[in-house]
């Protein structure tokens, strides 16, 4: 019998992590392109007929771009915050850890608004979609680069001057009012406007590698290099691997929104959440837990609005009366895949009825699974000479795990938490569920208004906006409570207004959220605005109320 050593087996293809050693460069415009012949060109997955090489190349060009929109974002003042249980740290510890990004915490404090993001779950922290990155859009488009360049013109904008002036008029009256206390909005950013603050949390990188003392997400953990390309992936140990706390993107939403938001942002502040897919899923369901335990957890009183991008919760599956009344009401919206104008208004919690939508179901069943993060999609190029690893780096890798305890004395701990090991959430299924009950076209007219109980326009902006906006956060709470029977929206299709991202390059979840990021944040804008409003009539109702004898307060 014959065999063959380890050391004739084939090498495992190597890529260095460097944009220059992979043949490109970062353009003018933000866009990774090709920086040989042709020049200009983007980012080619099919580098090469052999699958691992492909995989490992182009997780070496994750690599940089998770390097470059990190750096990008340090330069704008959002950092890296490093989690673990109930704590957090601003410097990278040893030991089990994954990170979240965070405008600069000394900052951060002194925000009124603040925007938190939930990501997908085969995301990295601050991407979007590799494949816009990669493309046209560059890192402003596929990353939270853009996000924060808009967050950070959130008060200078031509469309909103006129409500701009409004508010510093009103906040210069709240100002003036010098109530204990009362403080004026958020951090000014000096150029006429208050900038809100952002937190993007991480349901994406997950694992924790000892060798390495970084997370990352699964793409990642695979692409690690191995002794030779026949040996197995590392495998991933449901405990070792694993951060405390943060085992799977539910447990992360929950110990972030439970333990590090409140101590990390001001005590009256307002936050503007938004639910990327699977991750609006969970973060509905932390608070469909938070509102079932308590209606009146201060946590209402700290959302000011919620937006939820293509989800894949199911309506009926919200507990939580409190919670399905805030939802279905005028500071939550949805927006979803959908061939119709962008902006179009589809369908509302509070009727049940759907306004506008056409044949969903066939169209997104080609997009389950459809979650992996490819960089091209051209087509196989000619052979290529697949680099092995050079001998001066190889590394002493443990391929059985990677873990403090290599041996077997790990596997009685191993077996006794294997039931909380990850699991990925029920994303295309419950997604297929969510579209398919949008269901067929109501009462369209020509001129592109819907008519059903009453007249809307298309974008949905005067029904939604005005009508209700009125409500306060402790209105719709005391709504909420146990006493009301039955629940009004526990049939209902949707949980709340759902709104069309309008046609798509590609048909995907992961390109919903830069589609409509412009409208979100307008209207988490008008939100703010809103409620600065109310803030300031009710502090002068006060002082009406101490100037007359009164004690102020109602």
């Amino acid at each position: 019998m014959f065999r063959r050593t380890s050391s004739d087996l084939p090498k495992d293809p190597f890529y260095p992590a460097d944009l220059s050693g992979l043949g490109y460069k970062l353009n003018e415009n933000g866009q990774i392109v090709d920086a040989e012949d042709p020049p200009g060109r983007f980012f080619d997955f099919y580098h090469t007929d052999n699958e691992r090489a492909n995989e490992v190349r182009k997780e070496a060009m994750h690599t940089c771009v998770r390097d470059i929109v990190l750096s990008s974002l340090d330069a704008m003042e959002v950092k890296q915050l490093y989690v673990n249980g109930d704590s957090f740290i601003d410097t990278k510890p040893e030991g089990p850890h994954t990170q979240i990004l965070t405008t600069e915490l000394e900052t951060l404090k002194k925000k009124k608004d603040v925007v938190v993001v939930v990501n997908e779950h085969m995301q990295d922290l601050g991407i979007w979609a590799y494949r816009l990155v990669m493309r046209e859009a560059g890192i402003d488009g596929g990353s939270a680069v853009g996000l924060v360049d808009n967050l950070e013109a959130w008060g200078s904008s031509e469309e909103a001057g006129s409500s701009v002036a409004r508010v510093e008029t009103v906040e210069k009256a709240v100002e003036e009012l010098k109530l204990d206390g009362a403080e004026a909005g958020g951090h000014t950013d000096g150029k006429g406007g208050d900038t809100p603050g952002v937190i993007i949390l991480n349901p994406g990188q997950l694992i924790y590698s000892y060798q390495l003392n970084e997370s990352m997400a699964q793409p990642t953990w695979l692409a690690r290099p191995k002794k030779t390309a026949l040996d197995d992936h590392i495998r991933i140990d449901p405990v070792y691997n694993r951060v405390p706390g943060h085992e799977t993107p539910e447990a992360h939403v929950s110990s972030v929104f439970e333990h590090v938001i409140h101590k990390i942002t001001r005590e009256d502040v307002r936050l503007y959440v938004v639910g990327l897919s699977e991750g609006s899923e969970a973060v509905l369901k932390y608070l469909d837990g938070k509102f079932t335990a308590n209606t009146q957890d201060p946590i209402g009183y700290k959302l000011e609005a919620i937006a939820v991008i293509q989800p894949t919760h199911t309506p009926s599956e919200l507990k939580s009366k409190a919670l399905a009344h805030l939802l279905a009401g005028p500071r939550a919206r949805s927006w979803i895949m959908d061939r119709a104008r962008k902006g179009t208004l589809l369908n509302t919690a509070r009727s049940g009825n759907p306004l506008y939508a056409d044949s969903l179901a066939s169209r997104h069943s080609s997009t389950r699974g459809r979650h992996g993060r490819e960089g091209s999609v051209t087509s196989t190029s000619g052979a290529i000479t697949i680099p092995p690893k050079p001998d001066g780096q190889a590394q002493a890798l443990n391929h059985s795990a990677d873990s403090p305890l290599s041996n077997s004395s790990s596997l009685q701990a191993r077996t006794s938490l294997e039931k909380s090991s990850y699991s990925f959430p029920k994303s295309a299924a419950a997604m297929q569920q969510s579209v398919t009950s949008l269901q067929s076209v109501a009462s369209v007219q020509t001129d592109g208004s819907v008519q059903t109980d009453g007249s809307v326009q298309t974008d949905g902006s005067s029904s939604l906006e005005h009508s209700q906006s009125t409500l306060s956060k402790s209105h719709l709470l005391d709504q909420s409570r146990d006493s009301l029977e039955p629940n009004p929206y526990a049939g209902v299709p949707v949980s709340c207004a759902t709104f069309s991202s309008g046609e798509l390059q590609t048909a995907v979840p992961e390109l919903v959220w830069p589609a409509v990021m412009d409208d979100v944040l307008a209207w988490f804008k008008r939100m703010a605005e809103e409620a600065t409003e109310q803030e300031a009539v009710r502090m002068a109702a006060s002082r009406k109320g101490l100037e007359e004898g009164g004690s102020g307060f109602a």
